[in-house]
């Protein structure tokens, strides 16, 4: 089965390790369960522990391995957001929403979408050696310099224009999912209201009750930057960012 992937944008610093961990187990028991042996950090315990261990720490970000996935929570200064990451842990879409709600109804929520962590990586990963050391060819690939100066340059891959890339920006990253959930601080800082997204037709939406919005476009996640899931990608990438400059 395919495991799923899901990231949560939040205003900077704005939990504290031990309320993310809460939440999240609270939304998962039975995958989270306190008897479940995991590894904080590089360190076994039992999730019983982890709340009291999060408490203690001076760390302002952890990180989880459990079931064969991670979770993780970290900070991105320059870019004043934060990052709740749940890899390889979300059993389907519906699931997804699970992970999601226990963030919707905080005024610090940005933005979360569902993924599939492979296509993902690709989609993003700009070092030739990545792909040397999985046995794929760049081979007609785009390139591009690095940008840094002699005798740190090197030809990398350029993925601007990639449908699935990811950019950070101020606030929020760029980025899109077959599934998306956007609170009202993404559409302020985007520039976008809820009627403009009402009046796109292609559109699914949902307000939910927590005031976020969830956006669908498709049952399942992406995994082609072919096709119809080409052109839902870019056009929720128009229709999102459109304010954006890069």
């Amino acid at each position: 089965m395919m495991r799923l992937s899901v990231d949560i944008i939040t205003d900077f610093m704005a939990f504290a390790p031990h309320e993310v961990w809460k939440r999240l187990q609270n939304s998962h028991l039975e995958l989270l369960g306190d008897d479940v042996v995991g590894e904080l950090g590089e360190n076994e315990c039992r999730l019983a522990s982890v709340e009291d261990k999060l408490r203690s720490a001076s760390k302002r970000h952890f990180g989880l391995s459990v079931s064969g996935g991670e979770i993780q929570y970290g900070h991105i200064n320059n870019y004043a957001h934060s990052l709740i990451w749940v890899q390889n842990l979300v059993r389907d879409m519906a699931d997804a929403d699970l992970w999601v709600e226990p963030f919707c109804s905080a005024s610090e929520f940005v933005q979360a979408w569902v993924y599939e962590p492979d296509y993902i990586r690709w989609q993003n990963a700009e070092d030739p050696l990545v792909y040397q050391a999985a046995g794929k060819s760049w081979q007609g690939l785009p390139m591009k310099s690095n940008g840094l100066p002699f005798p740190l340059e090197q030809t990398v891959i350029d993925t601007s224009q990639n449908p699935g890339r990811r950019v950070l920006r101020k606030g929020y990253v760029e980025a899109v999912g077959a599934i998306m959930w956007l609170g009202s601080a993404f559409l302020n800082r985007v520039g976008l209201s809820v009627a403009e997204l009402r009046s796109e037709s292609w559109l699914d939406i949902e307000e939910l009750s927590s005031g976020a919005l969830k956006i669908k476009v498709m049952d399942e996640v992406f995994t082609t930057a072919e096709a119809d899931q080409e052109k839902l990608q870019n056009g929720l990438r128009s229709l999102l960012f459109r304010s954006v400059t890069a």
